[in-house]
């Protein structure tokens, strides 16, 4: 997804002769899906709390975590859950049952 942001300053008048007060940058942004950034100090079981999951799932989701109880870092990724494509024929009824889940929770997301 592509953000553009633009500020302005008409009053400043300190910038140089010929340069505009207003500048603009854009950007894109990729935000991974079922990736969390770990907050400072937090645990699995904090994490899997707000996924409203266990951390037994956490765990089994991050084969690079050797051990569950291993000190976790600032702005370490996690994977929080399993991204699914939709295919021909699906229900949100047989979606939400086959992850044991319900349709408020997932569009909850």
């Amino acid at each position: 997804q592509r953000v553009c942001f633009h500020a302005a300053d008409p009053l400043s008048g300190c910038e140089p002769p010929g340069q505009p007060a207003a500048a603009s940058v854009c950007v894109v942004l990729a935000v991974a899906r079922c990736v969390y950034a770990l907050q400072a100090e937090q645990s699995l079981q904090e994490v899997a709390a707000l996924f409203r999951t266990d951390w037994l799932n956490l765990y089994a989701l991050n084969p690079a975590l050797t051990t569950p109880d291993r000190l976790l870092t600032l702005g370490q990724l996690l994977n929080v859950g399993h991204l699914y494509t939709v295919a021909a024929g699906d229900t949100a009824a047989n979606i939400v049952k086959r992850f044991g889940t319900t349709v408020g929770m997932v569009l909850a997301l």
